[in-house]
């Protein structure tokens, strides 16, 4: 086997040891739970997201298209580093992932945080305004990859980029909790990641290819691109989460959550 084998199976025997350890987790009891009956099919679901379509659509697909920025950036740049600025793997690998634990973590937990004490003060769809204010923040330092051409300016917009991208991560997926009934909360889940996969990992890192390609022409313009495909998937993210905070208000106003 060849190093970079050896590695993946390194990396990822821990998580065989863990997944074992869910055999030792009891299915905790039910709460709240809102339908006549504790058990639904995939097709009831389906049939209440088409009932609520637009909150559902709209927080869904808006946070999606802002994964479409996360996961172009994060495939692409090692390439932009080393065609660029002439960094081996190893270095652009470490900086970056020192960059990704302490920047994105940061942007993930405070976010958590933020959305908590909008809670607490009363406002409404606060889930949505706080993933509309993150998305939003992530354009300027996006534009600015198209001007900078220095690896640690460069570092400096990426980081920048990676601390209110990593917030939509886990706000979507509490705000799909909090408004959908308990029984069907994994399957709406499970639908969510389903379409980030298509919009994020499928779509994202396979655009900024594409705009690197077929508009620029030139390998070297890799980092152009990733601000182009952030720049718009995230205008997108946000025009498309704002059009749907009516209809967020009133699913919960009809809940009475």
């Amino acid at each position: 086997m060849r190093a970079w084998q050896i590695a993946f199976i390194v990396v990822g025997l821990p998580g065989l040891l863990i997944a074992v350890l869910m055999v030792t987790v009891k299915e905790p009891p039910r709460h709240g739970i809102r339908q006549d009956q504790a058990k639904v099919c995939f097709a009831d679901t389906l049939a209440y997201l088409n009932r609520h379509k637009g909150v559902y659509f709209t927080l869904m697909v808006g946070a999606a298209l802002s994964s479409m920025a996360s996961y172009g950036t994060f495939n692409w740049v090692p390439a932009l580093f080393e065609r660029v600025y002439d960094w081996g793997p190893a270095k652009i690998g470490t900086t970056f992932g020192l960059i990704t634990l302490a920047i994105g973590t940061t942007g993930l937990v405070s976010s958590g945080f933020i959305v908590g004490a909008m809670l607490r003060a009363g406002r409404t769809a606060p889930y949505s305004w706080l993933m509309i204010i993150t998305i939003a923040c992530v354009i300027p330092p996006s534009a600015l990859l198209v001007a900078v051409d220095n690896p640690y300016w460069t570092l400096g917009c990426l980081s920048l980029m990676i601390m209110f991208l990593s917030a939509p991560i886990g706000l979507v997926q509490a705000a799909l909790a909090a408004i959908t009934p308990n029984e069907m909360r994994a399957q709406v889940i499970a639908i969510y990641l389903l379409v980030v996969t298509i919009f994020g990992l499928s779509s994202g890192p396979s655009a900024v290819a594409a705009v690197t390609d077929f508009y620029f022409g030139n390998d070297a313009a890799v980092g152009m691109s990733i601000a182009i495909v952030s720049v718009i998937s995230c205008t997108l993210g946000v025009l498309t989460l704002y059009a749907g905070i009516g209809a967020y208000r009133r699913k919960v106003a009809q809940d009475g959550t």
